[in-house]
């Protein structure tokens, strides 16, 4: 094994990017306690505006979560394959569910653009589930794959709360956010 391929497999090695992404996702998180508090209302009443929100809420708790679990002292690879493994089903299982109802709340023209976008966001799931299956296994990418999970879920996290703060507005001045 190279020193490169041993290091996908290595939790220790990985404990500057688990600091940096806790760090990250829990500063994130507070800042978006504040904007969903002084936007309440447009979020209660457009679904878009709400899937946006629990889209970068998740996005930056399961960042947190990897983060502070891949910090626990004295980690065995292989339970952090497991946990990442059931992180990665239990964020599915949220999303596809969350994603199913804000489907249903969307015009019908709005619904084939929408189930394209979930898609990526969805692959963040599976890049964790892939992660933790491949550091079970000693091979195929190990913790490598947690490079694509931060990178979708910040990413993600970060246009939608983008997204809240600066709503696009048409060029009649309104919000071009669809309101149901």
């Amino acid at each position: 094994m190279t020193a490169v391929s041993g290091a996908a497999y290595t939790l220790g090695r990985w404990a500057d990017l688990f600091t940096v992404t806790a760090t990250v996702a829990a500063t994130l998180l507070g800042l978006l306690f504040v904007v969903l508090t002084l936007d309440r209302d447009q979020l209660t009443s457009d679904p878009v505006r709400s899937a946006w929100a629990r889209e970068c809420f998740g996005g930056l708790v399961a960042l947190l979560v990897i983060g502070l679990s891949g910090l626990v002292p004295e980690s065995n690879p292989k339970q952090f394959g497991i946990a990442l493994i059931a992180l990665g089903a239990i964020l599915a299982a949220i999303g596809v569910s969350l994603q199913i109802r804000t489907l249903h709340r969307l015009p019908l023209e709005r619904r084939p653009t929408w189930l394209l976008r979930v898609g990526v966001l969805n692959a963040a799931a599976l890049t964790t589930i892939v992660a933790g299956a491949t550091l079970l296994a000693q091979s195929g990418g190990g913790l490598y794959w947690i490079l694509a999970t931060v990178a979708i879920y910040l990413g993600w996290s970060l246009a939608n709360a983008w997204r809240l703060v600066i709503p696009a507005r048409e060029p009649d001045g309104q919000s071009g956010v669809v309101q149901q």
